[in-house]
């Protein structure tokens, strides 16, 4: 089961099928480690050659004291750490920085980055959830939990993006858990999402069409007035199991003869808004 989320709206895409929830993960190191005199930000200091591009992330972004200290509200912290290899490969794969060190120079961005990764309350595995965890982020977005079971391992997966390589390294102010892929921090709205996502081209024509793209491209963050929404919303494969290949024969099924599609009394219009529901939703 896929979850996305986004600024703007929370937009929900749900892919089902089959979820088991092994006992012992294969292939992760469960680590399991006693480190009660050491704070999360203790742990990625001694561990400086695998976590030295986070610590410095940390450090940017003014987020180190923190992660060296106790949770004022007494529940701890989650880190999900991600190793440099994984914040490697995120600046590789992004268009918007070149360089560890022009991240570093994005004040704005790095703080995100690394309070993203960061849970207001300290989780243990056992208390994972299959969809969001119970408590925001410090950057104020809620992370999700998937199990992935493939033939030869099984693990967690965190935003769909990031495995968790290493769970449960207890310490004094939470729980680290490390992670081979960077978590990327919410900056896209919902139709920046379905213009980057082509299987669910029939649906965002639809919402060209109805005029919509105006409800769908908010940030929520930036305007404090819009309230958020979660979006239910078909892949296009959906729609050729009803025989709908495009636009077009979607238009011809629901609205075949009526064209004025942004008429909130259009059927067209009315199926593209009965996919969104009110409130920011999210499973569990």
């Amino acid at each position: 089961m896929n979850i996305y989320r986004f600024i703007g709206a929370g937009l929900l895409v749900l892919a089902i099928g089959a979820v088991y929830r092994a006992c012992d993960p294969q292939d992760v190191d469960a680590g399991f480690e006693d480190l009660l005199e050491q704070s999360i930000l203790d742990y990625i200091v001694e561990n400086d050659s695998a976590y030295s591009s986070f610590n410095a992330i940390l450090e940017a972004g003014e987020l180190n004291k923190t992660l060296s200290a106790y949770n004022p509200d007494g529940v701890g912290y989650t880190c999900f750490l991600p190793d440099n290899a994984a914040i490697d490969e995120f600046i590789e794969q992004s268009d918007r920085f070149g360089s560890l060190e022009d991240l570093l120079e994005d004040t704005e961005y790095v703080r995100a980055f690394g309070r993203y990764h960061v849970v207001n309350m300290g989780i243990k595995s056992d208390d994972f959830p299959f969809g969001a965890l119970p408590e925001y982020t410090l950057s104020g977005d809620i992370l999700t939990v998937s199990f992935i079971i493939e033939p030869d391992t099984s693990y967690y997966k965190i935003n769909n993006q990031a495995p968790v390589s290493k769970l449960n390294i207890e310490v004094t102010n939470g729980w680290v858990h490390t992670i081979s892929s960077a978590l990327i921090p919410v900056t896209k709205s919902t139709y920046d999402w379905l213009e980057e996502n082509d299987g669910y081209s029939i649906f965002k024509e639809a919402v060209d069409a109805t005029g919509l793209e105006s409800v769908l491209d908010l940030n929520i963050r930036e305007d404090e007035d819009t309230d958020p929404f979660t979006l239910l919303i078909e892949h296009d494969s959906v729609f050729h199991k009803r025989g709908i290949r495009s636009f077009e024969e979607l238009d011809d099924w629901i609205s075949p003869d009526e064209d004025n599609y942004t008429n909130p009394l259009n059927p067209l219009y009315a199926f593209v808004i009965y996919h969104l529901l009110d409130g920011s939703m999210i499973l569990d």
